[in-house]
């Protein structure tokens, strides 16, 4: 229901926002938009492999020329789509004429009425301060609904493309850097619908780049990260697990959530705690049992790479539960634990697609276990590949 008003809502905008994945009636998600769905991800999943497999044999500069021919055309049909599958960058629009005043606590108790608010742009604001005068300034001078979503968009490219630099900076192979250029879910998330989270990711993924320079670089990077979301502290702690001494990496961290939440209670005053507080309560009743494993699961995951300075692929994925409620572009938050453990990245990169999908609210059950059953094939795919292609290095050392 919730989300047929918000279609309604903004179908007449400049870019309409045309997702509708609710439930119908009976009560069930509809299945063949849903199957629909999933297909498209298969199919993103499958091109992205077979990049995979033209960039991981030897770079040449023809190849070069075409990823960056092919990632200019993609960024431009994101930028210019004429249409959105979320409704946030008007949300952001709103907020950048608000200003601070983004932050009002009427969230207790909220009901499907208040989704009519959020229409008008009332709802109040979940993210931090350094977010809302980052809107401010950037839309600033833009008066219309859609210059300013084509300036989200611009920006987001920006920022996109600081991804792709930050990716080949952590010196990784022509394939990864090829497998996030031409990435549809990341190009979708973060530039077509101008979600904001790229912009912490991208912070977060610099410091770790730069603590092995400096420690208190890295830590005013996660800061700034966490002005954008405040859970962009916790996972900003990743950017310390190279420093060597354990006590050194445990002190900064603490140093730099504790900071970083003050800054945002002095910045943002006790509204912004209070907006964050209502969220929780409305949105975390909807979390299962499954929800709250995963989101330990990522806990546990960030306190073992701190402590112990080790990783592990399957945890990369659990992420994206460290929000209230999981939503398609979440998946990025799991980038950062994956640059640090750089060989991650490809399978992470590959599965972007059926990782955004099985977070859609709306997805039919049965189209989420061909999801799951599809996502196992590729991962069972890659790992053949990947066997028969260490045999034959095996083969070749022992001069068989």
């Amino acid at each position: 229901m919730a989300q047929h008003q918000l279609t309604s809502c903004y179908h007449s905008g400049p870019f309409p926002v045309v997702s509708d994945l609710s439930p119908t009636m009976g009560g069930a998600a509809e299945l063949w938009p849903s199957l629909a769905i999933v297909a498209i991800a298969g199919a993103q999943c499958a091109l992205l492999f077979a990049v995979n497999s033209i960039f991981a044999r030897n770079s040449s500069p023809i190849k070069t020329t075409l990823l960056v021919i092919a990632c200019s055309v993609m960024v431009l049909q994101a930028i210019f789509a004429g249409a959105m599958t979320s409704p946030d960058a008007y949300s952001y629009v709103t907020y950048s004429q608000m200003g601070f005043a983004s932050y009002v606590p009427s969230l207790n108790p909220i009901g499907i009425g208040h989704f009519f608010v959020w229409c008008s742009g009332f709802i109040p604001a979940a993210y931090g301060p350094g977010f809302i005068a980052y809107v401010e300034l950037l839309l600033h001078f833009f008066h219309s609904s859609a210059l300013a979503v084509l300036a989200l968009r611009l920006a987001n490219a920006g920022w996109f493309l600081c991804v792709i630099w930050l990716v080949r900076a952590a010196r990784v192979s022509q394939r990864v850097v090829a497998l996030t250029a031409l990435n549809p879910a990341l190009l979708f998330q973060y530039v077509a619908n101008a979600h904001n989270d790229i912009i912490a990711v991208v912070l977060v993924v610099a410091a770790i780049l730069l603590a092995k320079r400096s420690a208190g670089g890295a830590a005013i990077l996660v800061i700034v990260a966490a002005l954008v979301k405040l859970p962009f502290a916790l996972i900003g702690t990743l950017a310390f697990v190279r420093i060597p001494n354990r006590a050194g990496r445990v002190w900064i961290s603490f140093a730099t959530i504790g900071a970083s939440i003050i800054l945002s209670y002095a910045l943002a005053g006790p509204g912004y705690f209070a907006t964050l507080a209502a969220y929780h309560r409305f949105l975390f009743p909807d979390a299962d049992k499954v929800g709250y494993v995963v989101s330990a699961a990522a806990f546990v995951a960030l306190t073992y790479a701190l402590l112990c300075r080790r990783f592990n692929q399957t945890l990369t994925y659990a992420f994206p539960a460290l929000a209230v409620l999981t939503q398609p572009w979440y998946f990025v938050w799991s980038l950062p634990y994956a640059v640090c453990k750089r060989r991650y990245l490809p399978t992470l990169l590959i599965l972007a697609p059926f990782a955004a999908v099985l977070m859609e609210d709306g997805i039919s059950h049965t189209a989420l276990l061909a999801a799951y059953a599809a996502a196992c094939l590729a991962i069972g795919g890659g790992m053949i590949i990947d066997l028969r292609a260490a045999i034959s290095r095996r083969h070749l050392r022992d001069g068989v």
